[in-house]
């Protein structure tokens, strides 16, 4: 009888990854995070998103509003930091505009404002922009200083009709569009609502991953 010895193999480290800390609480953002296997932490704000649209081109404002997140982060300290002493923070803000009018899409007031929305998104295309703001800070002292920054606007054109006939049929599977901007919802139940879209789908869910990705490799992001 022959008897074959097992050669043992090398046991190879995995690799540290890098975790993305995330400055915003919006569940979308969070689940495309998931869907892409990126870990991430969320990070809380004091920034009230309340920044006048006057005098701002659309895809400008939504960059601010990003910006003005980033600039009102709520670091907890040094238990942050990575085995090389740099984090990796993102902020984002989405947010669309009806193409005829140029009406800003924001979160109704209730149930019947949300009909109304839907009606005016029916007739036309709707312009999405995402503004990102992704920096890798180290830490000095008591502050994260930022030792590189990319800031940029990702835009996409999306038709969603929800005929008049269909409108209790859409709320009553997707409560959750009463309180999202535009009371849309392109993910899941809604995608059957979907017309066309022209750009980043992903962007009009609330992050652009293709820039996203592109962006963290360049900084030198472990996935």
């Amino acid at each position: 009888m022959n008897f074959i010895k097992e050669v043992a193999q090398p046991v190879r480290a995995r690799a540290e990854k890098d975790i993305l800390y995330l400055g915003s609480g919006s569940k979308s953002r969070q689940w495309l995070l998931k869907e892409i296997k990126i870990d991430y932490r969320v990070l809380g704000h004091n920034s009230d998103e309340c920044l006048t649209s006057e005098g701002r081109e659309f895809e400008q404002y939504v960059l601010d509003i990003a910006r003005d997140k980033m600039d009102h982060l709520i670091f907890p300290g040094h238990s942050m930091s990575s085995s090389k002493g740099e984090i990796f923070v993102l902020t984002a803000d989405t947010m669309g505009t009806i193409v005829k009018t140029g009406l800003l899409l924001r979160k109704p007031n209730d149930l019947q404002d949300a009909k109304r929305i839907l009606t005016q998104i029916a007739e036309g295309p709707v312009r999405f922009a995402t503004g990102c703001c992704l920096e890798k800070r180290i830490l000095k002292g008591d502050v994260w200083e930022i030792i590189e920054k990319e800031h940029w606007v990702t835009s996409a054109q999306l038709e969603f009709v929800v005929e008049a006939d269909e409108l209790d049929r859409y709320f009553l599977n997707l409560p959750g569009a009463l309180v999202s901007a535009g009371a849309g919802i392109v993910e899941g139940f809604g995608a059957q609502y979907v017309k066309s879209v022209d750009g980043s789908h992903s962007t009009i869910i609330g992050l652009p991953l293709f820039e996203l990705r592109i962006a963290l490799k360049k900084m030198g992001f472990r996935f």
